[in-house]
């Protein structure tokens, strides 16, 4: 045997020290670790069944009125005259924010007054010294109808002789008294005289006319002036009114000027943005309008839970406001959209700087028991007011998805299953 098996092996088998000697086994550590990686494992499995995974679209936007925010712009370029709002100042529709001055507008309508003062001027003038030459005319006129009247008196006093006179020489000539060529010529005379008398009475009508003439030319000069007159007063009124119209810059809506862009004495130009007023309606209801990449954006639909958070708020303090999606724009917006929006160039700038956007609607839950008025994931909220044009971060979550539906699919890949 001993020729089979070496020396040294033989002696170890013989050696009685190591009989006794116990198997080591493994240690209360390693057990312990064993049994944490147990529980891992299984947790895992129970997770990857039973839990989820929330897949979310971040955007960002302004907390806003549900009533909305709308620009005052002037209608018309010049100089700020009068300003009688400040920000925060409640106003009415059609209140007057401000005027603005027109130096060319201005000028005409002076250069409309001195023409209508340059009118009237002539209107007196002519009527002063129309009616004193119409009063001399009329004066020289009435001694000429007098003469001739007087003559008329005369004429028809001598056809009343001569006619007596014809018919005494006709008794005479018929007796043979008289030639016949004194009868012939008083007969002649008494023709010619009752022809004087005709001409008489119609001179006296011509100076009639000519009376007659002279007044109602008169009067129509006055007319045409004051036709003229009025016609300027009506442009005046209009040019007026225009410029009143464009001069006196009114709010278009009820509610508060939370913007002011320009003070008294800023000039400004057509369609120049002047302030911004929030929008009062019956509700004071608060919704988030934010902004999402386009091909997020599309992710998100109504009815889906927002997590509002403000940026003047501690999130890790006090949480998220809940809202609700209630509008998705079917298209991503422009930025004149995002303007008619937020009513701010260089908001609306940065909200469109990584490329057009979807713009979401989310109104915001409420809940009485917080001081906001707003209902938040953590218990009270924030101790201060939630209001209007306050920015804000945004988290939608688009969907849930169990761990091992995205497992599976993923080993399936590898195993090429």
């Amino acid at each position: 045997m001993s020729e089979i098996f070496r020396k040294s092996a033989l002696e170890k088998l013989s050696a009685p020290e190591q009989l006794d000697t116990l198997v080591k086994q493994v240690s209360s550590k390693g057990w312990l670790m064993l049994a944490t990686f147990g529980l891992i494992i299984t947790f895992t499995l129970i997770w990857g069944v039973y839990g989820t995974i929330t897949t979310k679209v971040n955007g960002t936007g302004m907390i806003m009125k549900v009533s909305g925010m709308s620009n005052i712009h002037s209608t018309t370029s010049g100089m700020i005259s009068n300003l009688y709002v400040e920000v925060g100042d409640e106003v009415k529709k059609d209140q007057l924010i401000a005027k603005v001055l027109h130096k060319r507008e201005q000028f005409a309508i002076e250069s409309k007054i001195d023409a209508l003062l340059k009118l009237q001027s002539t209107k007196e003038e002519l009527s002063d010294i129309g009616h004193a030459d119409l009063q001399l005319v009329f004066s020289m006129l009435k001694k000429q109808k007098d003469q001739i009247r007087l003559q008329i008196k005369m004429t028809k006093k001598k056809i009343k002789e001569m006619s007596f006179r014809v018919k005494s020489q006709k008794e005479l000539y018929r007796k043979g008294i008289i030639t016949k060529t004194a009868f012939t010529n008083t007969q002649y005379n008494l023709k010619k005289t009752d022809i004087e008398l005709k001409n008489l009475i119609n001179s006296l009508s011509v100076k009639n006319i000519e009376a007659f003439q002279k007044k109602r030319e008169f009067e129509n000069q006055v007319s045409e002036l004051g036709q003229r007159i009025i016609v300027r007063k009506r442009e005046l009124r209009e040019l007026k009114k225009d410029l009143i119209e464009q001069n006196n810059i009114k709010s278009n809506f009820t509610g508060k000027i939370i913007e002011l862009n320009v003070a008294e004495g800023t000039v400004v130009h057509g369609g120049q943005q002047i302030a911004v007023i929030e929008k009062r309606s019956d509700t004071n209801n608060l919704r988030a309008v934010f902004f999402i990449p386009a091909l997020q954006g599309k992710l998100v639909q109504n009815n889906m839970m927002a997590q509002v958070s403000p940026t003047n708020i501690k999130k890790q303090e006090f949480g998220f406001i809940k809202g609700k999606v209630n509008y998705v724009s079917e298209y991503p917006a422009s930025y004149n959209a995002i303007m008619n929006i937020v009513v701010n160039e260089d908001l609306a700038r940065s909200f469109v700087q990584n490329g057009a956007p979807i713009i979401v609607y989310a109104t915001l839950l409420k809940n009485d028991n917080t001081f906001s008025k707003l209902q938040w994931s953590s218990s009270k909220g924030p101790t201060v007011h939630i209001t209007s044009g306050t920015l804000c971060q945004v988290q939608v979550a688009v969907k849930k998805e169990k761990p091992i539906s995205l497992v599976i699919p993923y080993l399936e890949a590898k195993l090429g299953l």
